[in-house]
């Protein structure tokens, strides 16, 4: 595993992030006494930090070809960590002399004349130097990182030529006591995984279902790989994939086999691949989570093939291509993200604005919260309780950098056009209403946790339970029409990055993702415990009248937009004032009644003359222009 200690800066393991070396800020100086540092750290030091010999900066020729060998193919790099963790004699790079040697060493006297010791002895400093080597055996693990530790290791050819005389120790005697060191244990394979990893980042070619690929294949290897006391797992890459299980042996070369493969086909140039321009293009219609899932299902299918071309068949997204032109029109999924929802006690939800309801991005959970809403939680994001917010906006620059602009827009495009918005809503289905405000995503498989809901004095659904505790699967559950407007806090989809557990292997579970703290006017009964949650979750389509809840949930979200859109255009006079009144309250009075399962030939009578004057609406607007 000493190979590692060429990756990366040991001048760098104070407060630095970044590790490695590249090609611009971080470039690789080689010093006169064999170690290397980056540029920065070498015009930072004086000294080198790793033997505290004074810098002198010359050219390591057989180190850089290394280097760059291992910057060409960085599985290089991870099978020598693989094979020198699995056999413990086989060949490692010497740190020193860059050359591969079996039997390594570490002197104990001149690590001693260093301020910052890597050795751990008991008391060792306060023995002469001749009682030195009886105390050898009172090593028990070592100090500081990986990094330093591997650049002091010499092989026996650089003990004879610099520490010939000195008092030194095997490192496998050592390699007990490393193994049982997690620092050490765990930061070589924070380094073998993460330079994989930031390899894989700068390679990102065109094609994103062959960069997806090769991120699934090498954390497989990392979660295999990985160090108990480090954990490596990345979650936002597992999303949507099945949880990881220990695999053999014999698999794990096979996938070692094709990430190197992979990486060889990294930046060949690939014709016909569409899959990035139709993900990005999704993105932008938030309905990214449906992309994802439908990619995940392809790279799991293709598992350890060997390609020579993007694996994305139209066939395979086109049903959500349609459904994305048709949903592109008005956006109508959308709707929600042009409100603040944690408006203070005033309302439960309000219009973003220009001025004092700009809509302003959390650094941590990315949900847009008014600046007004901002200044009266204390700077504190009312979805996720951070903080952080509080740093950016001491200025109008960060103010201004934090806003959400897309959301402006989109709100501008709403309001010219809100009389189409409201005609396209009455007539569209509930599966275009669905939106998720956790993951900021559309979806079609909304969720309720009931046990949350029912301890609500303003909750959303009823049933004839007494209590949440004694509800059970396979009672009626309703919609309560009054409290429908703050369904969409309450909702969640079944794809919601809240509920993926870390310490479940990655695995997505179903669970609570109840958000108690977006309306200040939600009282909750004491009985009520957030860690006891019973986390009865429910689909939203197994309620009886699910897509009139989704109108209704969404009915003054519709008339709010409305009412902003007339007003700008200084058209909401007596004439279109009383038919947006009438449209109002008729539209109220039908979907109230048929949420209660009330059907007769009055509702349908109804329903015609709402969409009558819908069009006497467009009619008064269009002559007024």
């Amino acid at each position: 595993m000493f190979h590692l200690a060429s990756l990366i800066c040991s001048g760098c393991e104070d407060g630095e992030t970044n590790q490695f070396y590249d090609n611009l800020e971080k470039r690789q100086c080689y010093c006169s006494c064999q170690h290397s540092l980056c540029t920065q750290c070498f015009n930072k030091y004086k000294n080198c930090p790793i033997c505290a010999k004074p810098l002198v900066r010359t050219e390591n020729y057989a180190a850089r070809q290394i280097y760059e060998q291992f910057k060409e193919n960085p599985m290089i790099v991870f099978n020598k960590w693989w094979c020198s963790i699995q056999n413990t004699d086989a060949p490692e790079m010497c740190p020193s002399c860059h050359v591969d040697r079996r039997k390594f060493h570490w002197c104990i006297e001149c690590e001693m004349k260093l301020e910052n010791s890597e050795a751990k002895f008991r008391r060792a400093r306060i023995f002469p130097r001749t009682d030195l080597q009886k105390q050898l055996c009172k090593i028990s693990g070592v100090r500081f990182g990986f990094a330093i530790f591997a650049s002091r290791v010499i092989c026996s050819d650089c003990v004879l030529q610099d520490h010939d005389g000195h008092h030194i120790v095997s490192v496998k005697n050592l390699y007990a006591a490393m193994m049982n060191d997690k620092s050490i244990t765990g930061s070589a394979t924070q380094v073998a995984t993460q330079f994989l990893w930031s390899e894989i980042a700068e390679r990102s070619g065109k094609c994103l279902l062959r960069t997806m690929r090769l991120k699934r294949a090498c954390l497989k290897l990392f979660w295999t790989a990985r160090a108990p006391s480090y954990n490596i797992f990345s979650v936002d890459q597992s999303k949507f994939f099945e949880p990881l299980v220990q695999m053999s042996d014999d698999y794990i070369d096979r996938v070692r086999k094709n990430v190197e493969h992979q990486f060889v086909c990294a930046n060949s140039p690939w014709k016909n691949c569409n899959c990035t321009q139709i993900m990005r293009k999704m993105q932008e219609l938030a309905l990214k989570n449906q992309i994802e899932k439908r990619y995940v299902e392809i790279v799991s299918e293709l598992e350890l093939q060997e390609i020579t071309e993007c694996p994305l068949k139209m066939e395979r997204v086109q049903d959500l291509l349609d459904k994305s032109n048709k949903m592109s029109r008005m956006q109508l999924h959308k709707l929600y993200t042009v409100f603040c929802w944690n408006y203070y006690r005033t309302d439960t939800y309000e219009l973003f604005n220009e001025t004092d309801r700009k809509p302003l991005i959390c650094s941590q959970c990315k949900v847009s919260t008014c600046f007004e809403c901002y200044n009266r939680l204390y700077n504190e994001c009312g979805f996720c309780e951070c903080s952080i917010m509080a740093v950016f906006l001491k200025y109008k620059d960060d103010v201004e950098a934090r806003t959400n602009h897309e959301a402006l827009e989109l709100l501008k495009f709403y309001k010219e056009n809100c009389i189409e918005v409201l005609e396209e809503w009455w007539a569209s289905d509930a599966f275009q209403l669905g939106f998720c405000l956790s993951c900021s995503s559309y979806s079609e498989d909304l969720e309720i946790c009931v046990y949350c809901e029912l301890v609500l004095r303003r909750s959303v659904l009823r049933t004839d339970a007494e209590s949440p505790d004694n509800f059970k699967k396979g009672m009626k559950i309703r919609f309560n029409y009054k409290w429908l407007g703050g369904l969409p806090l309450r909702w969640q989809c079944s794809d919601c990055v809240d509920r993926l557990f870390k310490e479940d292997q990655g695995a997505w579970k179903q669970g609570c993702n109840h958000f108690l703290q977006r309306r200040s006017p939600i009282k909750i009964t004491k009985e009520y415990a957030e860690h006891n949650c019973k986390a009865t979750v429910i689909r939203l389509k197994e309620i009886k009248n699910y897509g009139f809840a989704l109108k209704s949930a969404t009915f003054r979200l519709v008339f709010k937009i409305l009412r902003a859109g007339i007003e700008e255009k200084g058209h909401f006079r007596n004439g279109i004032s009383q038919t947006y009144w009438l449209l109002y309250s008729r539209i109220q009075y039908f979907l109230r009644n048929s949420l209660n399962g009330r059907k007769s030939v009055e509702m349908e009578e109804l329903k015609v003359n709402i969409s009558r004057l819908i069009g006497e609406l467009k009619a008064h607007s269009y002559r007024n222009e």
